[in-house]
């Protein structure tokens, strides 16, 4: 038995974790050494999930340095939760949705920040027309007092100059027939 875990060992040292376990699932239970057995078999299947871990966790933390978010998460859902670093990885899952979040947040607010700019903008430029308007509207008033009061004043002098104008025909006529 120790010869038969001592190849199992020789292969999960080279990285064949696989052929390990298989040399060591070839011992029968019923012998006495078999639970030395199982914890080897434990121990190199640690050793196998550890070192996928490892290699997601790596990718994990390339994709998260760009900002690839999906992949990063896809990479860390490939680790197996009896491995020793699944702890990290849900940690890594954990930043990976904050940063998500905060970036969803800060992209949120900039959307409502363009939006009041550009209702603002709206509401500018609704308030300038309607200042032009009162304005035009301030002008056409203004010009219709204008010619109110010119053809008032015409007005007057018309009557003013009508009053003379009888007025001298009275003395014309008076003179008129005075003199004759």
């Amino acid at each position: 038995v120790t010869t038969i875990i001592a190849k199992a060992q020789s292969c999960a040292d080279r990285g064949e974790y696989e052929d390990a376990i298989e040399i060591l699932a070839g011992v029968p239970e019923c012998l006495e050494e078999y639970p030395m057995v199982a914890a080897k078999m434990t121990a190199i299947y640690t050793q196998m999930v550890d070192k996928e871990a490892a290699s997601a966790i790596q990718l994990a933390n390339s994709k998260i340095a760009l900002k690839d978010y999906p992949a990063a998460l896809d990479a860390l859902m490939t680790i197996d939760p009896t491995s020793s670093r699944f702890g990290e990885a849900s940690a890594m899952v954990e930043s990976i949705r904050k940063s998500i979040e905060a970036r969803d947040k800060a992209a949120q607010q900039a959307k409502e920040a363009k939006e009041q700019q550009e209702l603002e903008a709206r509401l500018k430029e609704m308030e300038s027309k309607r200042e032009l308007a009162l304005k035009l509207h301030d002008d056409e008033v203004m010009l219709q007092k204008t010619q109110i009061e010119a053809s008032k004043g015409r007005s007057e002098r018309v009557v003013k100059s009508d009053r003379s104008s009888k007025r001298l025909q009275k003395r014309l006529s008076e003179w008129l027939f005075g003199n004759l």
